[in-house]
Parts: C-alpha cells; structure tokens; sequence
C-alpha cells in the first residue's frame, strides 16, 4: 500500500490485520474529508481495488468523471488487443464497457 501503510507497520500496528485496518480507516476519512473539496485522486496504480462490487462501482464511475477513461480504453482495445500490457488491477478499474452502460 502506501508510505502510511509502512509507517504504520513500523510505529502504531503489530499485526498485519491492524495495518489493514488503520490504513483502510485513514483512507476512508482522508476520502470522505478531502478528495472531493480539493479533486484529489490516487494515482491510478496505487489505487486499493474495492472488493465491494458497489464501491468498485463508485470509484470507477469517479474514475470516469476524472479521466479520459474511454479515449483510454479505446487506445488499448486497439492497440494492445490480446491484452499483454493489461493486468486484472486495469480491468477492475477501467472495464471497457458498452455504449449503454455509459449513461450510470
């Protein structure tokens, strides 16, 4: 995860279960107090992937409203279309979705 995921491996946690759960905490209150008021984002590749299909579904939709995401996926349909350069964590958050599916 990130530096605070190593900082707090280091001073405050003594389980990986704890370091998971401060880390996921701080996220969380850092993602509800601030992302919005300043457009702050993740970068892309240290995005935590959500295991809840909602909030994955909440977090690509904020994705889309940043980013390019269909010039993106467009670019890799066509020029990556066996999908070598992909990896699940880019097919989690940048589905290359139909036309219809859009509109959500």
């Amino acid at each position: 995860m990130t530096w605070y995921y190593n900082v707090l491996a280091n001073i405050r946690c003594s389980t990986e279960e704890e370091i998971t759960e401060e880390f996921f905490s701080y996220r969380s209150l850092t993602q509800t107090s601030l992302w919005d008021d300043y457009s702050a984002y993740e970068h892309w590749a240290k995005i935590e992937v959500p295991k809840d299909k909602d909030e994955l579904a909440e977090l690509q939709a904020r994705l889309r409203k940043r980013f390019p995401v269909d010039a993106y996926n467009k670019a890799r349909t066509e020029l990556d279309p066996n999908k070598v350069l992909s990896n699940a964590k880019l097919e989690k958050l940048f589905p290359v979705l139909e036309p219809t599916q859009h509109a959500k």
